[in-house]
């Protein structure tokens, strides 16, 4: 019987190696019963033997599981692979107040939102963004940067505020002058923007830039000044990149036009650093485009 026994364990560790195995629960208890019995009645060694060898057998024959050679389907997609949603570029605007003028904005300057009828909406500020190299909003191309604005560094002009300025605040119940520097004043922006010890390094697009003394840590670092094409002056500052790595670095601009009677403050690639007048000229054009005539 112990004989037999071991061959029918024997035909069950080959029958494995079949391209669909499984684990025939029903088959292996039955093979214990008759290990039991054999052990019941013999009380030997043998037959001790047996039934451990049985167990190990069927136990390693049930290792290699069905799911592990064919996994089940599972009711959810689970592919990475995912098709890019159609998007619908807006084309209806947004009226935007400010305390004492209003402006016509095109969605597609402010992200990807459907069109519709949209409320009028009084802010202190707004912003908006751009893409090169025509200064145009979100389009067909653009859209997919939408919800990922790093992936479009390299073309993004990101204008965080457009604000009329505040020259002073209240505190204590009592109007406080705020300094000029805050509200973007382009003099005193210059006063904060250069610490000591920097010196001219050279010229950007008719832009005067100073550097710091060259350390590993502050390379590519600059401070400008140049006339925009009104003849205003222009404070940008931040860290020049070149156009291998477009992503190391960004130029800050928040200057104030006394000629628009605003404060704008936006930022882009150190890579574009050379279209530093185009930039504000385009955004000025904007603003100026979008801005309702009374």
């Amino acid at each position: 019987m112990t004989s037999s026994y071991l061959l029918s364990m024997s035909r069950l560790l080959s029958s494995r190696t079949d391209a669909k195995p499984e684990c025939n629960w029903n088959y292996f208890i039955a093979q214990i019963k008759v290990t039991s019995m054999l052990f019941a009645k013999t009380w030997s060694q043998c037959a001790s033997l047996a039934l451990w060898l049985g167990i190990l057998v069927v136990l390693a024959a049930c290792e290699r599981l069905p799911h592990e050679q064919n996994p089940p389907k599972s009711p959810y997609n689970t592919s990475t692979s995912r098709k890019p949603l159609p998007v619908k570029v807006p084309t209806e605007t947004t009226i935007l107040h400010l305390p004492t003028r209003s402006f016509a904005i095109p969605r597609n300057y402010q992200g990807i939102y459907p069109d519709g009828p949209r409320p009028e909406i009084t802010l202190d500020q707004f912003g908006f963004v751009m893409f090169l190299p025509n200064f145009d909003g979100f389009d067909s191309d653009t859209a997919k940067y939408s919800g990922s604005p790093g992936a479009a560094f390299g073309r993004m002009i990101h204008v965080t505020t457009v604000r009329e300025p505040v020259y002073e605040q209240m505190q204590e119940g009592k109007p406080v002058k705020l300094p000029a520097s805050s509200w973007g004043d382009p003099e005193a922006v210059w006063k904060v923007t250069l610490p000591p010890g920097w010196v001219f390094s050279r010229t950007i697009n008719g832009a005067e830039c100073y550097s710091p003394p060259a350390t590993a840590y502050n390379q590519g670092t600059i401070a400008c000044r140049g006339k925009r094409s009104n003849g205003e002056l222009l404070i940008f500052s931040g860290r020049e990149v070149d156009a291998s790595s477009p992503k190391s670095g960004s130029i800050e601009i928040r200057n104030f036009s006394p000629q628009a009677g605003l404060m704008v403050r936006y930022s882009y690639s150190g890579a574009n650093v050379s279209q530093w007048r185009e930039i504000d000229d385009a955004i000025w054009a904007k603003l100026e485009a979008w801005r309702l005539k009374k």
